[in-house]
């Protein structure tokens, strides 16, 4: 028995709320062999169909991202500037000015301190250093650093759902996460 080619004439019935789906059902019933496709052809209908909802999925990750950063920058003078950023902050304003900044017991790498108290260390403190050179001294700086961390975070947890769960999860992880009071 020889099957035939698939013709402009051939179609595939979508009714109802498949129509949302069609590209999967359109490459289905070619698959399933309702149309007889050559190898090649099924292989860039696959491709086609990954590609746009790799697109959609991309699309998801940005929408995200910015609700986050809109959403994280809106009032970012408020509730005023809390002791634990001035805290992380005051060693690295001494070492930018070229002043020997005070150590926790004397425990440093040379002028560098490690420990901002018994229990915090002073990370926080040198990641926001770029954030001076860029926006200069003050709040939005001292405010730029966790929510360009916290971009970065939505993005890897976009990345470790797809590549886990599929573009659907991924997006609405992201998503989730992005509108999360306590995330935000």
């Amino acid at each position: 028995q020889r099957r035939r080619s698939a013709t402009p004439n051939d179609r595939i019935s979508l009714n109802g709320p498949q129509r949302l789906f069609w590209p999967s059902r359109a490459l289905h019933g070619y698959l399933a062999g309702r149309v007889s496709v050559s190898a090649g052809c099924a292989r860039a209908l696959m491709m086609t169909h990954r590609r746009f909802n790799f697109a959609l999925s991309q699309i998801g990750l940005v929408v995200a991202v910015t609700i986050f950063i809109g959403t994280a920058c809106h009032q970012l003078h408020l509730p005023g500037f809390y002791y634990d950023e001035a805290l992380d902050l005051t060693p690295m304003l001494d070492l930018m000015r070229g002043d020997d900044a005070a150590l926790l017991r004397g425990v440093g790498l040379g002028p560098f301190p490690v420990m901002l108290l018994d229990y915090m260390g002073s990370l926080g403190g040198y990641l926001t250093v770029p954030f001076f050179k860029i926006f200069g001294v003050g709040y939005v700086a001292a405010r730029a650093q966790p929510i360009f961390f916290s971009a970065v975070t939505i993005v890897l947890t976009w990345m470790l759902a797809r590549r886990w769960f599929g573009d659907t999860v991924a997006v609405l992880a992201a998503l989730a996460l992005a509108v999360n009071p306590s995330f935000v």
